[in-house]
Formats: structure tokens, C-alpha cells, sequence
């Protein structure tokens, strides 16, 4: 033995490959390792032609598999005790990386033919593994300096993303595949968390476009999806959605590209199938969950399937409430809630973790943001109609944050509700088919929205194709999803439009003796008198609660105010001109969350002066009330009442 780990001869280092990989022992030697690394400190050849470079490639390839199986065979020999017996392996690594990566560099650049014809036994993907197994581990468990040297190599990043994107592409993931792409995804993770500004070279190495990301990441969810029973598909998914988290924060544009590609139902889903697979408290770590530490084998190690179950619902809890703020914020509330989100949102509130608890409170609260559109109640009712909800709800503790906010909400919703039905019992504002040849309302039975931009709806799949093929959906439905990927916010609905203005009325007569209250604060305030006084009642939807406040004309508007796009430029043909006999006028705006910004729907005086007299006359005693009695008067405080 002794004799032939003496010769440098191509025999003599696969014989030891062979031995390295029959017996654990072997790869304790460090003059096992002083061979391979010293051959992998020659420099590689620039192409590989002559039987020179051929000999070159075969002694290199055979020696960065000898590296990588004495690495693995150690860690298996001590896997109790990983770090034992690897300080010669770290000097050598260290001391040796630059040459390392080169080699790893020119075996991962070339052509395939090339192994084949020089009889290595080594396939691509066979070379691929080897590298993401030992960068992955020296990167993400091995010592910290060395983790950062390979950090600040400039190539590891652009390898590994082709790595991932080629792992991306494949239809089903066998066993090495889903390691190979758990590993590859966090080390990913680490580089560009570690120096962020890298996540230009992640978008550039995969074609510089985000919407070609964006479809790559999302194969992975859908394949997870697709794949659910098989080894390893929940945790790929889990372990691609943590990068969404990450990159989404860091490249402009990415969030309406995952969006416009069917994503928020896609991740809804994911987080359902994740929601499952835990139940009661996590089990406490050591290292917490602030990092990403996520192993590509989970399944024997209760603590550390805890911590991927946390990393996973807080991405998927996080891409929701982020969403929420996305151009047609609402439009994915919508979805998701359609997509199973509730109880899934639920079953995660068992966990214990107050990561997730932060977040779920948070959610909550986007969620009671939202409830002044209708066609999110209408999502929410039948949500919250499943007979799951009941038992789920009873599993939760009733003396947490998560329990306090999830009963706020409800009462949120309840008192919407009751809006809402007194606004569908009146029948002025009815849902028709969106197939001009149709006139069918929607009753009781829901109308299915197009998938694709989830505005239009059809009574049935033939109006749905009728409209698509004759009627014009098919370029209105291109033209909104581009408005989407572009980051424009899409239409509100007509009929949300109109509950807007049926709230409105709602707030107006529920507080009216508050509103006049703060008409008088405020003109004092500004030493004016209040008779004949024109102002604007702002009711203000966009942060959950009803706020109140009033101002004047004069006073630039907080929010921006809402436009109908070129899709529903006839909604506002309707409105009322403001009468010129009128010296004193009341307009309402009614604030609303919009995406990004909150933005505000104006109701002129055609409504407003018919309240301003009969309130005045309330408030001051006079004539018959017939509004609604609740006064709200004590509530008033600092222009603004809740």
C-alpha cells in the first residue's frame, strides 16, 4: 500500500479512490489526502486535446472524487462527532481552495463528451453532486473561516446557480436530486445573504430576467405540489420557498412576476400541505431559527423538521402579507383565501413559535384590512363556513396573542357581514355573467373567476369560452396581466365600488354626532366659524378599524385618489355633478387599502348634501331620526375617532 501511495501514476490514484471508497479508514490518512491535493494543485489545462491534457483531466477528476468521498466517508465514520479528526482536512482544504476551485471550475466546464471518451467514470450529474456536497457542507457546517473563504470566491455563486437552474428544469426529483437541490438552494441562500449585492449574478447567470426566475422558483412548488407523497417533495418545496422569502426582498420586480405567474395559489396550496405535516408545540433548538439551517434529510431529526416547518410557514405567511401591499392587493387575498389559506393560517397558530405568532397576528390584521371589499367577504364567509374552521378554532389557546387577534378579526368580520347582507338584500348592485350574450345574476351559487386575471366571471365554462373566443377577454385579459407583471394594480370592481359607497353611507349614519363633533374641534382649531363651512369626512378603511377625521378642500389629501383604468372608465360617468346653488358642501372619502399605497373614492355632494341637513337636524335635536341611533359621540378624540 505504502508502495503504491508512493507513485503519482493514474493507477495508483484510482486504486486508492476505490479503497478510499470500500473502507471508512482509508480517508483518515493524511497522506491519502496529500496525494489527491497535490495533484490538484497542478493547474488544469486549458482544453483538453492532447494525451497530455487528457492524462491531466483524468488525474484531476479522479482526485477531486478521491477529496470528496474521503471527506464524506470521514463524516460518516464520526458522525456523531463531525468536526472530529477534520483539522488535517480543514488545513488542507484551506490552504489548497484557490487550486480546488479552479480544478472545479474546468471538470464543471467540460464538455461531457470529454469523460466519456477518457472512460471516467463520473456523468455530469455525478460531477455536480460531488461539488454541492462538498461546498455545501464546508459552506454551510464546516469551520466559519473557511465557510467565508468560500463565501468571497467569486465563481462558487455563478456554478451553483446553473447548478440550481438545471435541478429546476427536471420534471420529478429522484432521491439525489432533491439533495442535490436542497444543498445547492442553500448555499445560494448563504452566498447572497451574505453579500447581497450577488443577487445580480444569481438573475444574470439564469438570463437576466425575472420573470425566467421566477418561473424556476416556482417549479419547484409545483412539483412538490404534484409529487406530495413522494420522499423528499416536502421538503424541496419547504426549502424553495425560504429562498422566495429572501429574494423577494432583494430584487425589484420579483414579487408581480411569481405573482403573475399563479403563484399566490401555488403557495397557498404548499403552505396547506406544509400545515399538515406538524402538530403541537415545536421542539426547542439550540441555534434558533434566525439562519437558515435546513438539512436535505430531516426525517431523523425532530428538532430540525421543526425549524424547516418554521422557515417555511414564515415564508409563506410573509409572501401573503407582502402580497397584500402588491398592485392588486386585494385580487391576492382573494385567491389565497379561495386556495385554502385560512385553515392552513389556523392550523399554524398551534405551533407555539412566536416567530410564527408575530407573523399570524401581522396576517390577521392585513386579512381585517381587507374586509371592506366585498368580494373578499364573499371569499371569507365561505372560507369560514367549512365545518374544519369550528375544530381547528377549538384547538387553539385561549390566552395567546394569536387567539386575541384571531377573535378580533371576527368580530371585524361579523360587523362587515352584516353590511354586506344588508347591501346584497337591497339587489341594486347585482353580479352578472361577464359574457355579454348572458344575463344570468349570481345567487347562492358562486360565479368562477377566470384563473388567469381573476376579474371576469362566468356562470358557466361555455360563457367563459364564448367570451374568450368572440367577446374580447382574450386581449383584456393579456392587457391586465401585463399590468400585473408590470407592477399597475388592476381595476376595482364595480360592485366593490358600490359597497364602498354603501359603507361609506354606513359610517356616515353610525357616527354621525362624532363627525359633527370634530367638524367643530377642527374649525375651531383653526379659528374659523363652522356655519356654512364646506369640509370632507375622511373614513378611513386602510389600517383595519373605522378611523374618522375632517378637513377642508384647502388641505392637500393624504392618499392618492382612485382612477378607473381604461377597463372601467364608465364607472364614474354616473357620478353626480355638484349642484352650484349649494354654498356649503360635505364630501366623503372613503380611504381603502390599494397595493402599495391606500388610495381614496370620492362621493360628492349628490349624497353628501342630502346627509348634511337631515344630520345637522339630528344632531341638534330636530325631527324624526331614522337613521341609525348610535352617536358615538364620547369616541371623538384628537380629529380622529376609531
Amino acid at each position: 500500500m505504502a508502495e503504491t501511495m508512493g507513485s503519482m501514476s493514474l493507477s495508483a490514484v484510482e486504486y486508492i479512490v476505490q479503497m478510499v471508497d470500500f473502507n471508512n479508514c482509508i480517508g483518515e490518512y493524511p497522506q491519502v489526502f496529500r496525494i489527491f491535493f497535490h495533484n490538484l494543485q497542478s493547474t488544469p489545462p486549458t482544453r483538453c486535446v492532447s494525451d497530455g491534457d487528457k492524462l491531466k483531466t483524468l488525474l484531476g477528476a479522479k482526485s477531486f472524487q478521491g477529496v470528496t468521498l474521503a471527506h464524506y466517508r470521514l463524516l460518516a465514520r464520526h458522525k456523531d462527532h463531525p468536526h472530529r479528526n477534520r483539522s488535517y482536512l480543514a488545513h488542507c482544504l484551506t490552504n489548497y481552495w484557490p487550486s480546488i476551485w479552479k480544478w472545479i471550475e474546468y471538470l464543471y466546464a467540460v464538455d461531457p463528451r470529454v469523460f466519456s471518451s477518457l472512460n471516467i467514470p463520473i456523468d455530469t450529474a455525478g460531477l455536480r453532486t460531488m461539488i454541492i456536497r462538498l461546498i455545501g457542507d464546508i459552506t454551510l457546517g464546516g469551520p466559519t473561516t473557511f465557510g467565508g473563504t468560500i463565501k468571497a470566491t467569486p465563481g462558487v455563486l455563478p456554478v451553483l446557480t446553473d447548478i440550481w437552474a438545471k435541478v429546476s428544469k427536471k420534471g420529478v426529483l429522484e432521491g439525489r436530486d432533491v439533495v442535490e437541490f436542497s444543498i445547492t438552494t442553500m448555499i445560494i441562500y448563504n452566498l447572497i445573504e451574505f453579500d447581497p449585492s450577488r443577487v445580480q449574478t444569481f438573475v444574470d447567470t439564469l438570463g437576466g430576467e425575472i420573470s425566467r426566475v421566477a418561473t424556476l422558483m416556482l417549479n419547484h412548488t409545483q412539483r412538490a405540489l404534484n409529487n406530495a407523497f413522494e420522499p423528499g417533495a416536502l421538503h424541496e418545496g419547504q426549502t424553495g420557498l425560504v429562498l422566495v422569502s429572501l429574494l423577494i426582498g432583494l430584487l425589484p420586480g420579483l414579487h408581480h412576476a411569481l405573482l403573475s405567474q399563479n403563484s399566490m395559489v401555488l403557495i397557498t396550496r404548499a403552505f396547506g400541505k406544509i400545515s399538515t405535516t406538524h402538530h403541537g408545540p415545536l421542539e426547542p433548538t439550540t441555534e434558533g431559527i434566525s439562519r437558515l439551517r435546513l438539512t436535505p434529510f430531516p426525517a431523523g431529526d425532530v428538532a430540525r423538521q421543526s425549524e424547516d416547518f418554521s422557515l417555511s410557514t414564515l415564508a409563506c405567511l410573509s409572501f401573503f402579507t407582502q402580497a397584500s401591499i402588491a398592485s392588486g392587493g386585494f385580487t391576492w387575498i382573494i385567491q389565497a383565501i379561495r386556495s385554502g389559506f385560512i385553515p392552513a393560517m389556523i392550523r399554524s397558530a398551534s405551533t407555539g413559535d412566536s416567530e410564527i405568532d408575530d407573523m399570524l397576528e401581522l396576517t390577521m390584521g392585513v386579512l381585517q384590512q381587507y374586509l371592506v371589499y366585498r368580494s373578499v367577504l364573499r371569499a371569507l364567509s365561505k372560507a369560514l363556513q367549512d365545518p374544519i374552521i369550528s375544530a381547528l378554532e377549538s384547538n387553539l389557546s385561549q390566552d395567546t396573542k394569536v387567539w386575541r387577534a384571531w377573535v378580533k378579526f371576527r368580530q371585524a368580520f361579523g360587523e362587515f357581514l352584516v353590511m354586506k347582507e344588508s347591501f346584497d338584500i337591497g339587489g341594486e348592485h347585482v353580479q352578472r355573467c361577464s359574457s355579454a350574450r348572458c344575463s344570468k345574476i349570481e345567487d347562492d351559487a358562486s360565479f368562477k373567476l377566470c384563473s388567469n386575471c381573476q376579474e371576469a366571471c362566468y356562470c358557466s365554462p361555455s360563457c367563459q369560452r364564448y367570451d374568450w373566443k368572440y367577446e374580447g377577454h382574450r386581449e383584456a385579459c393579456a392587457s391586465l396581466a401585463k399590468d400585473r407583471a408590470d407592477g399597475i394594480s388592476p381595476p376595482i370592481s364595480p360592485r366593490d365600488l358600490a359597497f364602498f359607497h354603501f359603507v361609506a353611507i354606513n359610517g356616515i349614519t353610525s357616527y354621525r354626532g362624532a363627525i359633527f363633533q370634530l367638524r367643530d374641534e377642527y374649525f375651531a382649531s383653526l379659528h374659523y366659524p363652522t356655519a356654512g363651512r364646506s369640509f370632507i369626512i375622511l373614513i378611513d378603511y386602510s389600517n383595519g378599524p373605522l378611523q374618522l377625521s375632517v378637513s377642508t378642500q384647502n388641505e392637500p389629501p393624504k392618499y392618492s385618489q382612485y382612477k378607473a383604468t381604461r377597463h372601467y372608465s364608465h364607472l364614474f360617468s354616473t357620478v353626480v355633478a355638484r349642484p352650484l346653488s349649494y354654498s356649503a358642501v360635505v364630501d366623503v372619502h372613503i380611504v381603502v387599502p390599494y397595493g402599495s399605497e391606500p388610495v381614496y373614492i370620492s362621493y360628492p355632494s349628490d349624497m353628501a348634501n342630502a346627509l348634511y341637513g337631515q344630520m345637522e337636524r339630528q344632531t341638534q335635536g330636530i325631527g324624526p331620526t331614522t337613521m341609525h341611533p348610535q352617536s358615538n359621540q364620547d369616541s371623538a378624540q384628537n380629529g380622529k375617532v376609531g
